[in-house]
């Protein structure tokens, strides 16, 4: 009977405000007026089901009729139709404002509803910029053989967003809503897939008491038109100069990059590419040893150690068995020192005194010991200027790598990528997900809010590489004091947006790279990209974000007899590493012009991706200049000319 009684008050009520916040298409109500009235009266349209609503709905100039979305293997998910609800006359009127999304998922499709990364790529204005919008799930169809069918979200608005959207539709008769694509995400996907929409939704009118005259009936219409998208297959790489950025020795530039190829005919029709509108999440990763697994499998409890300790705050000692030491450059050191540290090679003779050559100031970067370098280093200056805060005290990641030697192996971005996914769903498992999948205890930092930015074709980048000169160059340097003097500075200018000519593909691997700016590890792959499309298409390097890549060679210490540490044999054999990473990087729109400078905005299509470069090897690790050989021989060299001298001194006063 309360039901009854309730379903009785409802069409009452319907009929009192006639057609509240109506949708009319074709002299047709979007929304029934049942509908209308059970979302203003009782709990919002938000909570109005999906079938309600298109229920005698006009679509594409068609009446909804439910049988037409039935579930099929062949159709790609759509968003079928953009309602707009209480767009208001008057700015007080804008809280009511809201926009709604109806989603066709034909091959039913399992999606992470509540994933942060569901959003629609939406423009309000002709021929202008898109932005991305969060999508809120409200419901989903239940109607047996529908079950999953049809989707409702909610565009979540922010205040300042709805006020952008009505200042674009101020003075204007009609109120365009270009939905170029909505992006959700799939069950077990890190990230979204990007479904090509490509309908524009154009309102005119005012629903009633939301006009200019609050008495006066609703004029609101909107038709359906088509735009244009264009769908990019994007990929990543990075460049990084051979030398250092100037920082200080460890730290080099990083050059972050990704291809796509653009149509040929597009290019004919509308012009050159001059921009490109992107978004991503700035974040960087925890300091990361890089290690071989050969060492790890060679020496007994090593890897245990690492993998049982990530995560936990060990302090300055410890009861290990291992201990990992590398030097580190002080920031606030601009200088290049000179000196020596005399060190017991504790390997291969207790008593053995060799030199090791030191530049500049010296701190250390340390993790799990327990005082490795007391009784190792006879002069420890580099300890001696450690501050706590240089030391590593917490180590959250580790990539083993399959090789024997680290100093010339590019570690692929996937292993980086399987080994955050990796600690994230077993040592991380409990904790907060950045973007919903890799663990917060990963990264030493990570933006708030995405990065969301147009660069054209004629923004540069300036890359900078410092390396020392010869090595006889670099020895003298340290006898003279005028370092800089030995050093090669060199600065390159590239431009944001660079066309991949036949022209570049010419020459070995290496020469390629560094002409283009990728990285090598990522040759193979960009070559038989570019092979692919080179016919029809133009391959575009977009280049977008410069930042700092830190590196610093790395020693292990043993300590499993107990009584002294020692240097492990192996060498080069780990390292530790610091990078920035880009995430859900995704390109938004981009811009062409043609001859006579008229610029046409496309929307596209491209799914997410997760930019992670690759790390690779600190500077001149594969190339350590052999200091106690050139100083050896130096040595001797001077004493055979001194003892040659004294005997020609004595051969003289004998004659």
């Amino acid at each position: 009977m309360k039901k009854t009684v309730r379903t009785i008050a409802i069409y009452i009520f319907a009929a009192v405000l006639a057609v509240f916040c109506l949708f009319t298409v074709s002299a047709q109500s979007f929304l029934t007026a049942r509908a209308a009235a059970y979302a203003a009266e009782l709990t919002g349209f938000d909570s109005t089901n999906v079938l309600d609503d298109l229920e005698g709905s006009t679509i594409a100039g068609k009446e909804f009729n439910l049988a037409d979305y039935a579930p099929n293997a062949y159709t790609k998910t759509d968003a079928i139709l953009l309602a707009e609800y209480c767009y208001g006359y008057y700015e007080n009127m804008r809280s009511d404002y809201g926009l709604y999304v109806y989603v066709w998922n034909p091959q039913l499709t399992g999606y992470d509803l509540r994933s942060e990364l569901n959003q629609i790529e939406l423009a309000t204005a002709a021929n202008d910029h898109y932005n991305k919008y969060p999508l809120e799930f409200l419901n989903m169809s239940e109607e047996p053989g529908y079950e999953g069918v049809l989707y409702k979200f909610k565009v979540s608005l922010s205040a300042d967003q709805k006020d952008e959207i009505f200042e674009d539709f101020s003075g204007k008769s009609e109120r365009y809503y270009h939905v170029s694509g909505i992006e959700l995400l799939q069950n077990g996907e890190l990230n979204a897939t990007d479904y090509n929409v490509n309908k524009a939704f154009v309102y005119s009118g005012y629903a009633e008491g939301y006009g200019p005259d609050a008495e006066a009936e609703s004029t609101l219409v909107f038709r359906q038109e088509t735009g244009k998208t264009l769908e990019l297959d994007v990929h990543s790489t990075a460049y990084r100069p051979e030398g250092n950025n100037g920082v200080n020795r460890f730290t080099q530039d990083s050059l972050h990059s990704v291809y796509f190829a653009v149509p040929n005919e597009t290019i004919e029709e509308y012009g050159e590419l001059t921009a490109v509108h992107a978004t991503w999440r700035n974040a960087v990763l925890t300091p990361t040893i890089v290690v071989s697994q050969n060492v790890l499998n060679k020496y007994d409890g090593l890897e245990e150690q690492l993998y049982d300790n990530l995560g936990v705050n060990i302090g300055k000692s410890g009861d290990f068995k291992y201990a990992f030491y590398a030097d580190a450059l002080n920031d606030d050191t601009a200088n290049y020192g000179f000196g020596y540290q005399f060190t017991y090679n504790r390997v291969e003779d207790p008593n053995d005194l060799y030199i090791r050559w030191l530049f500049g100031n010296y701190v250390g970067l340390i993790w799990a010991y327990s005082d490795p370098i007391t009784g190792y280093s006879a002069n420890p200056k580099h300890v001696a200027n450690m501050s706590e805060s240089d030391v590593l005290d917490t180590l959250y990641m580790y990539l083993p790598v399959n090789t024997n030697d680290v100093s010339n192996y590019v570690v692929p971005s996937g292993t980086t990528k399987a080994q955050m996914l990796e600690l994230s769903e077993t040592v991380y498992k409990d904790s907060n997900k950045i973007n919903g999948k890799y663990a917060e205890e990963l990264f030493a930092s990570v933006d708030e809010d995405f990065t969301d930015i147009v660069i054209k074709n004629d923004e540069e980048f300036s890359l900078t590489s410092t390396t020392l000169k010869g090595g006889w160059d670099r020895f003298w340097a340290g006898f003279t004091g005028d370092w800089d003097k030995n050093l090669n500075t060199e600065y390159e200018t590239l431009t944001a947006i660079y066309p991949v000519k036949e022209s570049d593909m010419v020459g070995d691997t290496e020469a390629i790279c560094k002409n283009l700016k990728i990285g090598i590890g990522d040759f193979e792959e960009f070559k038989e990209y570019y092979d692919s499309h080179k016919d029809d298409y133009t391959v575009y390097l977009f280049r977008y974000q410069q930042s700092d890549y830190e590196a610093i060679d790395c020693t292990i210490f043993d300590n499993t007899n107990g009584d002294k540490w020692y240097e492990l044999d192996e060498d080069p054999y780990c390292y530790i590493f610091q990078e920035t990473v880009n995430l859900d990087f995704d390109i938004i729109d981009v811009s062409f012009t043609d001859d006579q400078l008229k610029t046409t905005v496309i929307a596209v299509i491209s799914d997410p991706i997760d930019v992670i470069p690759e790390p690779t090897p600190p500077i001149g690790m594969e190339d350590e200049v052999p200091w106690l050989t050139i100083v050896l021989l130096l040595a001797v060299s001077i004493g055979g000319i001194v003892v040659t001298r004294i005997v020609k001194h004595y051969a003289k006063k004998t004659k």
